[in-house]
């Protein structure tokens, strides 16, 4: 019984790609765009709407939402200027600008925008005293660096907030359970 259901199961997924071949009209939502691809190479980008596009896979469309997002960056365990071990996370605040760049030239676009903001706020970090990571100004110019970077790959930062910054003790366990006070080395 179960052989003949995915069976079923396969001829209408195949039925619909038939289907398919013959949309040449596509509906992109008001938090999406667009790219056009004609035989592989780009064509045009599309804003939302309905779109006439040549069907038999001679154009493709990639879509991309566009509306703001967030993500939460993992909390990480620093060291400051002064020697403070400290504790930071963050949210991220984005949205794509550029779909031509994120869909074609961008892999993993939240990975990319997580890793640059891991780095770059590692090193402000470490080149930050305790009091001047609790100044604005410290966020401020985070956040810059974070957006400047983001726009290279069509991403816009709206706004980085710091979720957790505390300052903590670092330990790590060894083989046989002794804690031990880390010696961390800023790079």
């Amino acid at each position: 019984m179960e052989a003949s259901g995915s069976v079923i199961a396969k001829l209408f997924e195949v039925f619909f790609q038939f289907l398919d071949l013959f949309f040449f009209v596509r509906c992109v939502f008001p938090w999406q765009q667009a790219v056009v691809l004609r035989f592989g190479k780009y064509n045009r980008t599309l804003k939302q709407g309905f779109h006439l596009v040549i069907p038999f896979h001679i154009e493709h469309l990639m879509i991309e939402h566009t509306v703001p997002t967030t993500t939460n960056l993992a909390p990480q365990s620093l060291t400051t200027k002064d020697g403070a071990s400290v504790l930071v996370s963050a949210v991220l605040t984005w949205r794509v600008t550029d779909v031509r760049k994120v869909l074609l030239e961008v892999e993993g676009k939240e990975n990319i925008l997580i890793d640059t903001a891991y780095g770059l706020l590692a090193r402000a970090v470490a080149n930050s005293t305790w009091e001047e990571l609790m100044s604005k100004a410290f966020l401020t110019n985070v956040a810059r660096d974070i957006r400047r970077r983001g726009k290279k790959w069509g991403i816009d930062v709206l706004q980085l907030q710091l979720s957790d910054l505390t300052r903590s003790k670092t330990f790590r366990v060894l083989q046989h359970g002794a804690a031990t006070p880390v010696q961390q080395v800023v790079v």
